[in-house]
């Protein structure tokens, strides 16, 4: 993980006076826009001694180096006030690339405390509803995404839309910043999203905001379909083992894997809290996977070296509340770092294709991908949830400079490419525009010119999924060949085998009895002269 260590240039003068046994030297100067802040920002005492407030507690659990104050990309991504709104965000770099002896950004006399969460800097959205008389009764759903960072900003619900012309409002949006509006009407009376006609939808956009922002809305029936998800508030309690411990949930497609949604939780004051996490689909099997980072390195070490918990949620039809309870139940997980890619200065090819793609350098795959037919804006934010511990990738990217809509070499085309090896937890990139290109031959090859071509079979999902102690995997071969089906636990141990010969193409199932092995997720691996596949079994005992 890339950190910036920041030598102090001022300690509080509180400090200086009066130092308890407890107190930190947290150099105020050291963050950006420091200045604007006492000692007793962070700490309850005016003397600087005592408890810290929530951005405190933050740096304390895991920012400081010698007593200095480690400001980067992840302190700036975390909200240790839980009022929606990120550290950098508050601290006016929001990307954490902010280094002493540079200017601090923004206006000091307008940055808000973020250890305070009824201090943020969210200006209000005023919307003017005209017209609404075909949904008068009808619940209404309001939510604001950041076009840049894909960040939800706030939503609203409406229990019933109150007659024809009505104002809702919500504290939603931050100066400078560009939003995407989407509500809709449950028109049908279910309850749940349906796309339109069956319900009734609409999208709309504030770009750069300056101060309080009001829209008028008149009914009309220029739907879109805006593939509205619900949201998963996270009640946990009994936390207080790994309080001081960064804290990151994720909610995944049970069947597939495919990540959901993930939020990352700085370490907390209590030991009760709540979070919410968008991503519920209705319909969808859906696991939430907790993740506590005892040991403080950044990265997923399996328990006990670190905490780690599986559920299977219920099937849910809208918004949910979990309880989660700290226990000794631990789970190891098949756990993916996260990939964040800021990209900055890009109004060159606002309005041009952008493609890219994230490929694992040890295994010549392509593990994400990512494309706009039109970039949108300048500074934009990108996040995959794809990077295992060791591993080696690389980011390539392009934008379509000459518009014919293919990539073409450089120059024609402006193409980029980031290395990233032996990686170590989570990572985050701050790209600025260059004209340092590099010739990705983007998407022809991934190694030595070779075509990505389909496998050539299929890897079912195992049902049931969990299971105790008996599953069955359904796969099927497109051409005869030797076939391996073997399962792992994740440290990459097998642990079973189930077929290993030759087999003709067509369609089967095999019945895996975990008897005698221990609750967890374990690797069910495929393999045939084509290539392999792999799912993920979990045994709930």
């Amino acid at each position: 993980m890339n950190k910036i260590v920041l030598s102090g240039l001022t300690i509080c003068l509180s400090l200086l006076l009066f130092k308890p046994v407890n107190a930190l030297d947290f150099r105020v100067n050291q963050l950006p826009n420091g200045q604007a802040f006492s000692c007793a920002t962070c700490h309850v005492s005016p003397q600087g001694g005592g408890a810290r407030n929530a951005f405190g507690w933050t740096v304390e659990s895991e920012f400081l180096q010698q007593g200095n104050v480690v400001w980067g990309p992840l302190l700036a991504s975390l909200d240790s006030d839980g009022d929606g709104v990120p550290n950098g965000v508050e601290l006016q770099d929001p990307y954490g690339q902010w280094m002493i002896g540079q200017p601090a950004p923004g206006n000091s006399a307008l940055v808000t405390k973020p250890g305070d969460n009824a201090n943020h800097p969210l200006q209000p959205l005023t919307l003017h509803f005209t017209g609404m008389n075909p949904h008068i009764g009808q619940l209404l759903w309001v939510r604001v995404v950041d076009k840049s960072s894909g960040h939800e900003m706030g939503r609203v619900k409406s229990a019933q839309v109150p007659g024809a012309d009505f104002d809702l409002a919500l504290p939603a949006l931050i100066e400078g910043g560009s939003y995407r509006i989407d509500f809709w009407a449950d028109h049908n009376g279910n309850g749940t999203y349906d796309s339109p006609p069956t319900d009734h939808a609409w999208r709309l956009s504030a770009e750069n905001v300056v101060g309080d922002t009001e829209i008028d809305f008149a009914h009309n029936a220029n739907f879109t379909d805006i593939g509205w998800d619900y949201g998963l508030t996270v009640n946990f309690s009994g936390m207080s083992p790994v309080q001081s411990a960064i804290v990151t949930v994720r909610l995944v497609n049970w069947d597939t894997a495919e990540e959901l949604s993930r939020l990352t939780i700085a370490p907390a004051t209590q030991s009760s809290y709540k979070r919410v996490l968008g991503g519920l689909i209705p319909g969808i099997k859906t696991g939430l996977e907790v993740f506590a980072d005892l040991n403080h390195n950044g990265r997923y070490d399996a328990p006990p070296t670190d905490r780690s918990w599986i559920r299977l949620l219920p099937a849910i039809a809208g918004d949910a509340t979990y309880d989660f309870a700290y226990d000794n139940g631990f789970s190891e997980l098949e756990w993916k770092a996260l990939l964040t890619l800021n990209f900055h200065n890009m109004e060159t090819h606002v309005g041009q294709m952008f493609e890219l793609r994230v490929i694992d350098s040890d295994f010549a795959e392509v593990v994400w991908e990512y494309s706009e037919e039109e970039l949108s804006l300048p500074e934009f934010t990108l996040t995959a949830p794809v990077l295992r511990d060791g591993g080696n990738y690389r980011v390539d990217f392009y934008s379509d400079a000459n518009e014919n809509q293919t990539y073409d070499s450089p120059p024609d085309d402006h193409a980029w490419r980031i290395e990233l090896d032996n990686i170590s937890g989570s990572q985050f990139v701050n790209f600025n525009h260059n004209i340092n290109f590099t010739d990705i031959d983007f998407p022809v090859s991934v190694e030595n010119g070779d075509e990505l071509k389909p496998l050539g079979f299929e890897l079912g999902t195992n049902f049931p999924n969990p299971f105790n102690p008996s599953t069955v995997i359904p796969y099927r071969l497109e051409q005869s060949g030797m076939t391996d089906l073997t399962v792992y636990n994740l440290r990459g141990e097998k642990v079973a085998n189930l077929f290993n010969g030759h087999q003709i193409s067509g369609a089967y199932s095999i019945e895996w009895n975990a008897e005698g092995l221990a609750t967890g997720v374990y690797i069910v691996r495929l393999t045939t002269d084509a290539g392999s596949r792999s799912l993920r079994a979990v045994l709930m005992k």
